[in-house]
């Protein structure tokens, strides 16, 4: 399973930013940073558990005798795994998009203040990034559950990923802090 270079939260322009906010008592906007960074991190590493469970179930499938269901599943499975490129890349734009805006937010303290952070942390919108990233991954995961080869497997990662977008992120989906 191939890890990610730096983890969001051990990145400099993280670390800055939710120092930063701590030292500014800014908690509120420290709380949702630090939400975003777990639930980006989290879903990283859930995206490419999912993508070596893909692997595996290819394999599987390569396995089943009767060639309509084997190539029904297959297709599936290219479908399933092109949602979750998908989601990859909107996770992965989300995170760099995080570390420029960390940068400037750091910026912004230093050079004008208190409040300018404050209205900067304000436009990041992180509850509804976070809503608009869990639509994005309930919709890879729903390609997931159709492939008969994925049947009473609900307890797999992927499965658990795709049932916690389900439920609305309670609490920012604390399963990927």
């Amino acid at each position: 399973m191939a890890e990610p270079a730096l983890a969001l939260r051990d990145h400099p322009q993280i670390i800055d930013l939710i120092s930063v906010l701590e030292q500014s008592g800014l908690q509120k906007q420290k709380e949702e940073v630090q939400a975003l960074v777990g639930y980006i991190d989290g879903m990283e590493e859930k995206l490419s558990q999912m993508m070596d469970e893909m692997k595996e179930m290819r394999l599987e499938v390569g396995k089943l005798h009767d060639k309509g269901i084997r190539a029904r599943c297959s297709q599936l499975l290219g479908t399933a795994e092109g949602k979750i490129h998908q989601v990859k890349s909107m996770v992965s734009t989300a995170k760099e998009n995080l570390i420029s805006s960390a940068k400037q937010m750091v910026q912004t303290f230093r050079e004008k203040g208190r409040s300018a952070l404050c209205r900067a942390a304000q436009a990041l919108h992180i509850p509804s990034v976070l809503s608009r990233m869990g639509r994005g991954f309930a919709h890879a995961g729903k390609g997931m559950e159709s492939c008969p080869a994925r049947r009473g497997k609900k307890k797999t990662v992927a499965g658990q990923a795709a049932s916690c977008a389900h439920n609305g992120f309670s609490g920012y989906c604390g399963g990927f802090e």
